[in-house]
């Protein structure tokens, strides 16, 4: 992997990746009017300890002030080697966006390889959510999972007078018109907390990659 690395990474500015995440938010915000969290999860991080401490800070920029990062050590329960979590999440223009690897010191190496799918008819927001695979590997060697979600309120009061256009319709046109060109496919969950609370998940599926909107089903007192 460091090998592999050595022809991937640091030949470029190190924040190229930010600006692939922001280009993404920028693009639901403007086409659709969701603002999103974005979270990437590498797993199975395949060279050193120390390299993955260096590649997050180099997926990260020169902003320190901009990110709060972390490395925690969790013990194996089976007492096979230690899952190691470097993390970094995201503060002021950063925020709502995390980054995080994990590096078991007792798994086998896996070979990564990128998604072959064509993109050539993805609409603008798939398309820059693949680009964001498409920097990771091509600087990083890695595949990531890429998890995107807006929270929105489609029953309350509040939203029906202040936000009219945030309902069911609107999100199934939303999502129909991301997925154009992909084969990604649509999921939808309900989850009641009680009978006046809960969430519906309206997801978009694809390799590595999950848009999630989740509305909450709050009932007005």
């Amino acid at each position: 992997m460091a090998s592999e690395l050595n022809k991937h990474t640091m030949k470029s500015t190190p924040n190229n990746l930010l600006n692939a995440l922001h280009e993404v938010r920028q693009k639901i915000l403007v086409q659709h009017g969701l603002e999103v969290t974005i979270n990437i999860t590498i797993h199975n991080w395949n060279s050193t300890l120390h390299l993955a401490g260096v590649v997050l800070q180099d997926m990260t920029g020169s902003h320190k002030k901009d990110w709060l990062s972390g490395h925690l050590e969790i013990p194996d329960k089976l007492g096979k080697g230690t899952l190691h979590c470097f993390e970094a999440t995201g503060l002021g223009v950063n925020k709502g966006l995390c980054i995080t690897i994990y590096k078991h010191t007792d798994r086998r190496k896996h070979s990564h390889t990128p998604s072959r799918t064509s993109t050539k008819r993805f609409g603008p927001v798939a398309m820059a959510i693949n680009q964001i695979h498409a920097v990771l590997y091509n600087l990083y060697g890695v595949t990531a999972r890429i998890k995107i979600e807006s929270e929105v309120s489609c029953t309350n009061e509040w939203n029906e007078k202040d936000h009219p256009e945030i309902n069911e319709e609107f999100i199934a046109e939303t999502l129909s018109a991301i997925r154009t060109g992909t084969k990604w496919t649509e999921q939808i969950e309900e989850v009641r907390f009680s009978p006046t609370h809960g969430r519906k998940y309206f997801k978009l599926l694809g390799p590595n990659t999950e848009f999630k909107i989740s509305c909450l089903l709050d009932k007005p007192s």
